[in-house]
């Protein structure tokens, strides 16, 4: 999949950003940010084409945001952790809003 005209992108050391800050949470701090970036553009990306998607108008800035760090916390729990949920999930709501911020050059459908 071509990413060149896919119109608006976001920033991806800003999204890093907000993965680490999950991260943290999560107690993964170990990660790199590199495999933070990784994760972030497979889940942009990727096979499933979510950015595409996005940009498309299919789902909301919220849910694009919502989803962003939903992947994001099943990546780190699978590839950084050892595969299992927490059992009370953290508080995503302000790094929900710090990705949404992120996605300036969407329109919401």
């Amino acid at each position: 999949m071509s990413t060149e005209d896919e119109g608006p992108r976001p920033e991806m050391a800003r999204l890093v950003e907000c993965a680490r800050k999950l991260a943290i949470l999560l107690a993964f701090e170990q990660v790199s940010d590199s495999g933070l970036e990784h994760a972030l553009n497979e889940i942009l990306y990727g096979p499933r084409e979510f950015w595409l998607a996005a940009t498309d108008g299919l789902v909301t800035r919220r849910e694009t945001a919502q989803v962003i760090v939903a992947r994001m916390e099943t990546w780190l729990v699978n590839h950084v952790g050892d595969g299992t949920m927490p059992k009370q999930p953290p508080d995503w709501d302000p790094i929900v809003l710090d990705v949404e911020s992120l996605l300036i050059g969407l329109v919401d459908p």
